[in-house]
């Protein structure tokens, strides 16, 4: 960060943090000022330990020391960023680590599927916790995600990147419900089909993955649409 003077801006107060990894802007607490979210401890060989997410709430002016606030912890957390998912104009912060909680090089990290996570923002940011939506838990090894405008038109749909190729997470729309079998009595509507408004996140195939140059595990490849298909295909672990 720079000041207005060109220095560095390097006073912070809170719990000190090393190897930051990734970092995204917002007026988190709605004080006109923009504030960042920053994810830390990163430490890609340890999926079970580390990779801190915290907000940093700037001072009356930039040559004031910034706070920070605990958000979470996510291990191997990689990719953080803001976006209006539902249209509402409160940004949500999302936040995706590399590999799956647990998971372990000599299963070339397909133990575990990579969470996408999606906080909203605490009516008070300061003393409220950050609850994590799980967008998706079913591809391995993300390298990167994208917020873009969504198909409906409302709200923003997340392009990701895996070991998988490329999906889009999209919030799908009225689904068709049976209703659960029961016996029909006098006064109670026939068994039969109804909509409702489901508000899962389903993962769309956007593009295939491709072969390394070099082949150092073996990773499956599934479509995510409703006839899920899966094949073997070698893929490498770059950060």
């Amino acid at each position: 960060m720079k000041t207005p003077r060109g220095r560095c801006a390097r006073s912070f107060r809170g719990r000190p943090f090393r190897t930051n990894v990734c970092i995204s802007a917002a007026d988190i607490d709605g004080d006109g000022q923009l504030d960042l979210a920053l994810g830390a401890a990163w430490k890609p060989s340890d999926t079970k330990g580390g990779g801190t997410l915290q907000w940093l709430k700037r001072g009356k002016t930039l040559d004031d020391p910034w706070t920070i606030h605990p958000i979470d912890n996510e291990p191997t957390l990689h990719r953080i960023r803001f976006a209006d998912l539902d249209g509402s104009g409160k940004p949500k912060l999302l936040a995706v680590p590399l590999f799956g909680r647990g998971s372990s090089k000599e299963k070339n990290w397909m133990d575990t599927p990579v969470r996408v996570l999606a906080y909203s923002i605490p009516k008070d940011p300061l003393k409220d916790r950050w609850t994590p939506e799980v967008l998706d838990e079913s591809m391995h090894v993300m390298h990167n995600f994208a917020p873009i405008p969504a198909a409906s038109g409302k709200g923003m749909d997340v392009l990701t990147a895996s070991y998988e190729g490329v999906h889009l997470l999209s919030k799908s729309g009225e689904t068709m419900v049976e209703d659960a079998p029961r016996r029909r009595q006098p006064g109670h509507a026939q068994q039969g089909t109804r909509r409702q408004r489901d508000s899962r996140w389903v993962s769309s195939r956007a593009a295939n993955a491709t072969s390394p140059p070099s082949n150092r595990g073996t990773a499956s490849r599934s479509s995510f649409t409703r006839s899920r298909r899966t094949r073997r295909r070698s893929c490498g672990t770059g950060t």
